[in-house]
């Protein structure tokens, strides 16, 4: 399929069963469900409207079996059906997750991974190597170094899969799940990998698996994926001259997507409503916003909107819709809640138009830094 159709197609397409824990169990409960499904995240009730995720990475802060899953919680946007495969490969590269949440009047019905949008991808060739979308030069660790270094830098860089290399050679790979799946309980005391044995304190070149998935830096995107597809991997470690080059994973995949929506604005509007009409006016409205403003401020590179439905004493809805658009020396950002989804969208283009005449020549100051919304805060590590 060619990324272009891939992008418009419905989320819903891609749709598979998903489990969600509630904030208050605790995180033994999530650590066996991804441990027997082979996932790497679970989704979390919060129960004040909104879905959160507990990944393996956040699991790596783990002290005790009975910690409650609240305390590792992060909040993750939710998809509707009329939310696009474009939407959800953007925001999982944001959110660095490899799944999201997919709802339809509140309740969820499944979820859309990573894996499923690039599995759909490569059903024909894609063009490129693997070096245009690997992250070069990983961080890496030594046979010498301990689980606990390993398992701090994983934290500190939010990475799953570090290298381990003996002599600048690759000698084998640590990843975040076999940490945490290998600090459960077991029956017998005396097996390796019981609570309680110091396994943190153990070297890597004991620890880490040797079984490392590679390929070659002059391989394609599609045969690098078939290698990672067949041996059920998340990862795989390029190599070029003997030498580790990079690592890709499917999350560096989805920046295929994002590369071939770079000619024109990307728009993502989040929590679109189910009736179809009422959602095309939505979208309609604020693409007509968005083109307005670009006329008078060329160099808007993104514009989001994020839709959400507030409790009220009457049986009628009522909507609020932030609106956030990224500059490079600037960033807007707007708050409006109504009954009627369309008026809420009216009050946006009256709020650009305000923008269009304020946009007058002024002296260039030092670049603010980007101040995301909180259902829009990208994550800046590599991997």
């Amino acid at each position: 399929m060619k990324p272009d159709q891939l992008m418009r197609m419905s989320a819903t397409d891609l749709l598979s069963e998903a489990e969600i824990f509630p904030s208050s169990g605790a995180v033994s409960k999530v650590i066996g469900y991804l441990k027997e499904s082979k996932l790497t995240e679970a989704f979390v009730d919060d129960g004040d409207a909104t879905t959160c995720i507990v990944s393996v990475n956040d699991l790596l802060n783990v002290t005790t079996l009975e910690t409650k899953v609240s305390s590792l919680m992060h909040q993750v946007p939710r998809l509707g059906p009329n939310n696009t495969v474009s939407d959800a490969a953007t925001l999982m590269r944001e959110y660095r997750t490899r799944s999201l949440p997919i709802y339809r009047d509140r309740k969820l019905v499944g979820q859309i991974t990573s894996p499923s949008i690039v599995a759909k991808l490569l059903d024909s060739d894609a063009p490129g190597k693997i070096s245009s979308i690997m992250t070069p030069t990983p961080v890496c660790m030594d046979v010498s170094d301990s689980v606990s270094k390993a398992r701090e830098t994983m934290l500190r860089k939010k990475v799953n899969q570090l290298p381990v290399t003996k002599k600048g050679a690759l000698y084998g790979i640590v990843t975040a799940d076999e940490i945490v799946f290998n600090l459960m309980p077991k029956p017998d005391k005396d097996v390796k990998g019981a609570t309680g044995t110091g396994r943190y304190g153990e070297a890597l070149g004991i620890y880490a698996r040797k079984d490392v998935l590679t390929n070659e830096i002059t391989e394609s995107l599609r045969e690098v994926y078939q290698n990672m597809s067949k041996s059920g991997s998340n990862y795989s470690v390029i190599v070029g001259t003997d030498e580790i080059q990079g690592i890709v994973t499917y999350r560096d995949y989805l920046t295929v997507l994002s590369k071939k929506a770079a000619s024109s604005i990307p728009m993502y509007i989040v929590g679109l409503p189910d009736d179809p009409f009422e959602a095309e006016t939505a979208r309609t409205k604020f693409l007509g916003a968005v083109e307005l403003l670009r006329r008078s401020v060329p160099d808007i590179s993104e514009a989001r909107a994020v839709i959400k439905m507030g409790e009220t004493k009457s049986p009628k809805k009522k909507y609020e819709v932030k609106v956030f658009l990224v500059h490079p020396r600037d960033h807007y950002s707007y708050s409006v809640r109504s009954y009627e989804l369309a008026d809420a969208f009216d009050e946006v283009n009256n709020w650009v138009k305000e923008l269009v005449q304020r946009s007058r020549p002024r002296k260039q100051r030092t670049p603010n830094a980007r101040s995301y919304p909180e259902d829009f805060r990208p994550e800046t590590a590599p991997g």
